[in-house]
């Protein structure tokens, strides 16, 4: 008995649940035995996490593209659309599988006749770097279709195209991006000469793009190999921050939007011009290799891990002396063979004038 009480409560909330679902749906349903008026209608955004990272705070939104038109009917102008609300998305709302939310379109109260009626819209393009804004050529279609009952009563139903073209899939959605990855550097000091524990100055510059906006700091963080007291905690696009790292030690500047370049130069390193290490680039005793990659932007390709990664590898080497004098030692050899050989002629001749 208790069980077939507690599924007719189930059932009675899944006949519920399923009434409310038409007021949350973005299309309208038109039944010409039961016609109901829309004060709006919505659009879905769907976010999109490119990369590695965490989407800035961001709220997309739709403008109306010149005036409405009359596509049928004997109206003489389209009234113009209500007030567009936005979908704001919160700081890391991104994921990778696209999150959604709804923008609101508020329709026209004073439409006067039954008719068709068109609108052109576009996206208010922001300027947070590393977002895609939809491109103002591929303009929404927004149509609204007024009928009337017996009585004269107008109706409002809309619709949304989403698709640039007629071949393409009908949709009422589009997506923007947020693409970002990491910047690592990496140290590596070789040869018998190094001292693994000594610490080498890097200069990191990042530069963005004109007109886009980016996070106020970016945190860098590292390894044991990173000298966190003399290094610089975080970083500003447009600006230099310097670091200090040893033998494995590693940086990492998380969630730079994608295209934001980089330039890294290892402090005191320089092409020597004379002496036996002429045409290196030397940082002291060191023999410094800048990689290609010392200087490039963000990429959230594929190999995007690779190349996002800097490496820097001094060596030095030393010659030990282990106590012979190698210039030397040919000769001595040389000495010793004529000197055995004269010795064995000497005791040769004795032997015959015995």
């Amino acid at each position: 008995m208790k069980l077939k009480k507690l599924f007719a409560g189930v059932v009675a909330v899944a006949m519920m649940a399923t009434m409310a679902m038409p007021s949350f749906a973005a299309k309208h349903t038109y039944d010409e035995t039961k016609l109901e008026d829309h004060e709006s209608i919505t659009v879905t955004k769907v976010y999109t996490m490119v990369g590695t990272g965490s989407s800035p705070k961001e709220t997309f939104t739709l403008e109306q593209v010149g005036n409405g038109v009359v596509k049928k009917g004997d109206a003489a102008t389209a009234p113009a659309l209500g007030t567009i609300t936005g979908y704001e998305f919160a700081a890391g709302a991104a994921t990778a599988s696209g999150a959604k939310g709804d923008i609101t379109i508020n329709l026209p109260d004073d439409y006067t006749t039954p008719g068709v009626y068109e609108y052109t819209l576009k996206e208010t393009a922001g300027s947070s770097a590393g977002v895609t804004y939809r491109d103002s050529n591929k303009t929404i279609k927004l149509v609204v279709t007024v009928v009337s009952d017996d009585a004269g009563k107008l109706y409002r139903y809309a619709g949304i195209h989403t698709e640039t073209s007629d071949s393409d899939e009908k949709s009422d959605e589009f997506g923007n991006t947020y693409s970002a990855n990491s910047l690592t550097l990496t140290k590596k000091v070789k040869g018998n000469g190094a001292d693994r524990n000594k610490y080498f100055e890097f200069v990191i510059k990042l530069t963005g793009e004109t007109g886009k906006t980016y996070a106020e700091k970016y945190d860098i963080t590292g390894n044991a190999g990173f000298d966190a007291e003399k290094s610089a905690s975080s970083i500003k696009v447009g600006e230099e921050a310097r670091v200090w790292l040893k033998n494995d030690g590693t940086v990492t500047i998380a969630n730079l939007p994608e295209d934001v370049q980089w330039e890294i130069t290892e402090a005191g390193a320089a092409t020597a011009t004379e002496g036996e290490n002429a045409g290196k680039v030397m940082n002291g005793e060191y023999e410094v290799t800048v990689p290609a990659n010392a200087e490039g932007s963000i990429s959230v390709a594929e190999n995007a891990s690779t190349n996002n990664s800097v490496e820097f590898t001094n060596k030095s080497s030393v010659n030990v002396d282990t106590g012979v004098i190698l210039d030397n030692a040919p000769y001595m050899l040389m000495l010793a063979v004529v000197a055995g050989g004269a010795m064995m002629m000497v005791i040769k001749k004795r032997r015959e004038e015995e």
